[in-house]
């Protein structure tokens, strides 16, 4: 068996692995993080999966995808409150009536929430979403030609790296407008998934690369995190935290500007 075709099938089962727990991890209220690596897992396998997505001996693997997908989605409201109450313990307490409501109201939506994903978990539709996805992306291993899987490789490779280079171009303009550099994160994201599992196939550096594209997530996604519990507030009608959260968005500008200084030279 070739190089690339191991790759792919130790990833694919070890991704099957890592979602089951995960998804044994939430259902039985283990430990804190049991959400945050359920939603880890499924954004890593979708990602090992994204360079097999255009050929034709992987096509069946697109409705597992999309399901494992609305299951993510589900429990991003959950991780985004986790992340909110993690940041708003950083924050000076205050005493504001608005703050308090919305912390009440919001906790009556998160447990329905809470609700919605636990049954989804539970289903059987899961649970044959990721036997499928494991199997299809066997057979699709199995059929496909080893040379054409690694030009599919670097062909999406390339393309991520294309994508993030254009954003970089922009430099301080590329944070007036949220939308793209949310894309971005999400780019240094998939390209950081990929070059860990399929770094080795892809030529030296790519270590150098991913721990890069990893450390402009984590700033953009510190920065993400700032402006969504800003917004959120706001929309509330909480403005007790406006001046705090101002400062903080500041200093995580900064970071995330010098970590994208730093991915620049290496993509």
């Amino acid at each position: 068996m070739s190089p690339i075709k191991r790759c792919i099938l130790a990833g694919n089962r070890q991704s099957a692995k890592s979602l089951r727990g995960a998804q044994a991890r939430v259902l039985a209220a283990a430990d804190p993080e049991a959400l945050h690596d359920l939603r880890v897992a499924i954004r890593r396998w979708r990602s090992l999966a994204a360079p097999w997505r255009p050929l034709d001996d992987f096509a069946s693997i697109a409705a597992p995808l999309r399901r494992l997908k609305r299951v993510a989605d589900l429990g991003g409201p959950l991780r985004d409150a986790e992340v909110q109450d993690a940041l708003l313990a950083t924050l000076a307490p205050v005493a504001d009536a608005g703050l308090e409501r919305w912390q009440e109201e919001r906790a009556a939506e998160l447990a329905r929430q809470q609700a919605r994903l636990l049954g989804r978990l539970q289903g059987k539709r899961l649970a044959r979403a990721i036997r499928r996805l494991e199997r299809r992306l066997e057979r699709g291993v199995d059929a496909a030609p080893s040379n054409e899987l690694l030009a599919a490789l670097r062909r999406h490779e390339s393309a991520l790296a294309a994508q993030l280079r254009a954003d970089l171009a922009l430099g301080p303009a590329l944070f007036a407008e949220r939308a793209r550099w949310h894309g971005t994160r999400l780019d240094c994201k998939r390209l950081r998934y990929l070059l860990e599992e399929y770094g080795t196939l892809l030529g030296e550096g790519r270590a150098a690369n991913a721990l890069a594209a990893k450390l402009a997530q984590d700033a953009l996604g510190e920065l993400h995190d700032v402006d969504a519990l800003a917004e959120t507030l706001y929309a509330a009608g909480v403005t007790a935290l406006a001046g705090p959260l101002a400062a903080l968005r500041r200093q995580r500008l900064a970071r995330a500007q010098a970590a994208l200084v730093e991915l620049s030279a290496w993509i």
